[in-house]
């Protein structure tokens, strides 16, 4: 049976939190005051039961020592080209004729769930790099092409402001109607 891709991503981020604590020198209790979170939660995280939030991700890295990045597993690229009406994630998904803005936003979106090992209509945290992309490609500016994104996504914009930290600098929302 296959592991579906959300569950690779989970034992990816387990393996490097460890390795990430091994190589700090760490024990959990440790890296539990450093934190302020559980020892038990911890473990959950390093044996892949759990799944850490952004945020706990973040006080980790801190408490390690180093760039978030260390932690995440690398993402498979997604491409755009508009001259041929495709977009692909990596070599293993292509996608083809795009005609129009809203199909290019919505299979846009549906390339990063995958890439992220999200469900398709699945909240996810938008990179400043995800807009960059579709920016250039589109043409539009940063605030549009995630505003688009944020409303695909289904955010209200109360919800939009929680992922403020996760959305562009300066957290910009979709206006309400």
């Amino acid at each position: 049976m296959a592991v579906p891709s959300n569950e690779k991503q989970t034992s990816a981020i387990a393996e490097r939190l460890r390795a990430a604590r091994e190589q700090a020198g760490l024990t959990l209790d440790e890296v539990s005051d450093r934190t302020a979170l559980l020892r038990s939660y911890l473990a959950a995280l390093e044996d892949g039961r759990r799944r850490p939030l952004p945020a706990e991700l973040e006080r980790l890295s801190a408490a390690y020592g180093l760039d978030l990045s260390g932690l995440l597993p690398a993402r498979r690229p997604v491409q755009v080209d508009l001259a041929m009406g495709q977009m692909r994630l990596g070599d293993d998904l292509r996608v083809q004729d795009l005609t129009d803005d809203r199909q290019v936003y919505a299979t846009y979106l549906f390339l990063l769930c995958t890439a992220r090992g999200a469900a398709p209509g699945e909240r996810i945290r938008l990179r400043t790099s995800d807009v960059d992309l579709l920016t250039s490609v589109l043409g539009q500016d940063p605030v549009t092409v995630e505003e688009r994104l944020v409303e695909l996504m289904g955010c209200t914009a109360q919800e939009a402001r929680l992922l403020s930290g996760v959305l562009l600098s300066g957290g910009t929302v979709p206006r309400p109607v």
